[in-house]
């Protein structure tokens, strides 16, 4: 009797609709009305941009299993390490992957935020951010500046002249002319006082309209 009591609790397991974190469900609409379903049943699935499965696809399948859905994470973030200002930087550029870690070097007398030497990729893109600082920023904590929507997203940014760029694009003109108006993020106003050229922390704002 306990066997059958232990092999029928086995079979009455059921999964939840898969809430899937920078990801989606193919056809979920469809499916939707199915759960909860019972152990065996998979499901495929597709990540985000910056996102990939635990084989590092940009989809695949996830599972009901005894332990809950599998994978229990499906989508991680992927980080490009292409650029490293006032640093060396891999060329060709590498990718990493959320948990990974790699060390860094900067210029002389320049170190990561807090001087830190190693940078890693996070569900939010790299932490610190890929900038060598001079000592007298190195220690400064950057500003998280808040404006209340839960659709803004943060970036790294820094002012050229009358605008607001994000390291990446930082990186890629540092070397350039002046921006044209195209390259403005499209922040609200900032809260605080900025130097040309000096680090602003997080600026959060909406999707940049690069």
């Amino acid at each position: 009797i306990l066997l059958f009591v232990f092999v029928f609790l086995l079979q009455e397991k059921r999964c939840d609709f898969p809430e899937i974190k920078h990801g989606v469900l193919h056809n979920e609409y469809n499916y939707r009305r199915d759960f909860p379903v019972s152990v065996g049943k998979k499901y495929y699935y597709s990540c985000n941009h910056d996102f990939v499965t635990d084989k590092k696809q940009k989809g695949g399948y996830i599972h009901c299993t005894q332990e809950g859905w599998s994978p229990a994470i499906p989508c991680r973030r992927q980080c490009l390490f292409n650029y490293l200002i006032n640093g060396e930087y891999p060329y060709p550029a590498k990718m990493y992957f959320q948990g990974d870690s790699v060390s860094v070097n900067c210029y002389a007398d320049y170190s990561l935020q807090n001087a830190q030497t190693v940078m890693t990729c996070t569900e939010d893109g790299w932490a610190p951010a890929p900038e060598c600082l001079p000592p007298e920023k190195a220690s400064k904590e950057p500003v998280d500046i808040q404006h209340g929507n839960s659709n803004l997203k943060s970036t790294w940014c820094t002012q050229w002249g009358d605008y607001l760029l994000t390291w990446e694009h930082v990186a890629e003109r540092q070397h350039s002319q002046r921006p044209t108006g195209a390259d403005r993020c499209h922040f609200p106003p900032l809260p605080i006082s900025i130097n040309t050229g000096s680090t602003v922390g997080i600026c959060t704002g909406p999707t940049l309209a690069i």
